[in-house]
């Protein structure tokens, strides 16, 4: 077969690579040009980032007290203070900027040209690639003409676009409700793939408190297997909560082993 037999044969899955691939470009694109727009200090706003606005600049500074932290006593997991919103995207950053040893801040102003704009195409490049897997997975359940409008929404949807060109948490539930769709398509009749889907079903609630309550859509979940497949899920649902707990626990225990060494 031919290169040109081959693309006629396989046009429409080039087609799909084309709409995620641009869609990657794009976000990069308009991330660079909001930043070369806005991260600027004659841009800011009462000596704020117009880019880094409410829960965005809490996850900042608490990210630069993570960093400060860290500094003095080279424990990453007892430096920062006790969570008041997200748990994840603080952190995060954190590491990111530790990484690349640039500093967040200028004093009390948020640092401009501080690789900003790599930390955006990294989060773009994460979320596009798992769209690119989540097609490759349902590709074999679902034909095109379903699952291309998904792709394009996905895609190019304004108000699921504008979490990748911007510092807003969303943009991480997003990659990890897109890691759960890729282990929810076929049920594992295993104790442990249930306990790795408890782990991820979690992970949304590490960047939003209200993704706790993803665990009553995994009741239905298991309600349908135990309909369809017509066996005792008990084990397998003991095992989705385990996972999910540990997530949860592990985030408890974190935030207790902050508390704790703040006031010593």
């Amino acid at each position: 077969m031919n290169l040109h037999d081959y693309f006629f044969k396989n046009k429409k899955k080039f087609i799909i690579y084309s709409i995620i691939l641009s869609s990657f470009f794009l976000s990069i694109f308009v991330s660079n040009f909001y930043l070369e727009k806005y991260d600027k200090y004659e841009a800011f706003q009462n000596n704020d980032h117009p880019m880094l606005k409410i829960a965005v600049n809490n996850h900042w500074s608490e990210a630069n007290q993570i960093i400060q932290d860290f500094k003095l006593n080279k424990n990453f997991f007892k430096s920062g203070k006790v969570n008041e919103d997200e748990f994840l995207p603080q952190k995060i950053l954190a590491l990111y900027y530790l990484s690349n040893e640039q500093n967040m801040y200028n004093k009390k102003f948020v640092e401009i040209n501080n690789g900003k704009f790599l930390y955006l195409s990294i989060k773009s490049f994460f979320y596009f690639f798992f769209i690119f897997l989540f097609y490759q997975k349902y590709t074999s359940y679902f034909g095109d003409k379903f699952l291309v409008p998904i792709i394009l929404f996905l895609c190019i949807f304004p108000d699921i676009f504008q979490y990748q060109i911007s510092f807003w948490n969303e943009s991480y539930t997003l990659i990890f409700i897109l890691i759960l769709s890729l282990q929810i398509i076929k049920f594992e009749k295993k104790s442990l793939k249930n306990f790795f889907l408890g782990i991820t079903a979690a992970l949304p609630y590490l960047t939003g408190q209200e993704y706790i309550f993803y665990i009553f859509v995994f009741i239905f979940y298991y309600i349908f297997i135990f309909l369809y497949y017509k066996l005792n899920v008990l084990k397998y649902i003991l095992s989705f909560v385990l996972g999910y707990s540990l997530i949860l626990l592990s985030v408890v225990g974190l935030t207790y082993s902050i508390y704790y060494f703040s006031k010593k």
